[in-house]
């Protein structure tokens, strides 16, 4: 049994747990081996597997099933891919063309979305958001001011 204070995830959810912290792991594996887009399919369906499992989960059976720390890294870097993404969407002396364009708003939308996840589950990396090159795309959009505020709390 558990001892006082424990908390147990609920056994209908451990599998599909299990298969979510599964596929982030492949993320952070291919990201690591500069597979790019198998790193942004392992975590588009890692993420929407952990979403699902923690779906109505209290706050600390969620902190028990799955770390902050994966679901962290996990929006950070698939935002940092999104916006890597974004780089062969725009041309610095030639104007987009408006299906190249809608393309790179599409993309720096997804990632502004994934980096507002990550700091929803308690990513803070002033330093790291500020230095990382894959995150250039997003600086020159007006939501970078905004997320970089409530990164440092403001």
């Amino acid at each position: 049994g558990l001892a006082a204070g424990e908390v147990e995830v609920p056994a209908d959810r451990r599998a599909a747990i299990d298969r979510a912290r599964a596929r982030l792991q492949q993320g952070f594996a291919h990201l690591m081996g500069h597979r790019h887009g198998e790193a942004r399919d392992a975590f588009d369906e890692g993420l929407r597997l952990a979403e699902e499992a923690l779906a109505g989960l209290s706050d600390v059976e969620r902190v028990v099933a799955l770390p902050r720390t994966l679901l962290q890294g996990s929006y950070y870097n698939r935002a940092c891919l999104l916006a890597r993404a974004m780089l062969g969407k725009t041309a610095p002396d030639d104007a987009p063309t408006p299906v190249v364009a809608e393309e790179a708003a599409r993309l720096a939308g997804e990632a502004f979305a994934c980096l507002e996840k990550a700091v929803d589950v308690g990513w803070r990396s002033v330093a790291e958001a500020e230095a990382d090159a894959d995150l250039a795309p997003l600086r020159a959009d007006p939501r970078w001011r905004a997320w970089m505020a409530r990164v440092r709390g403001r």
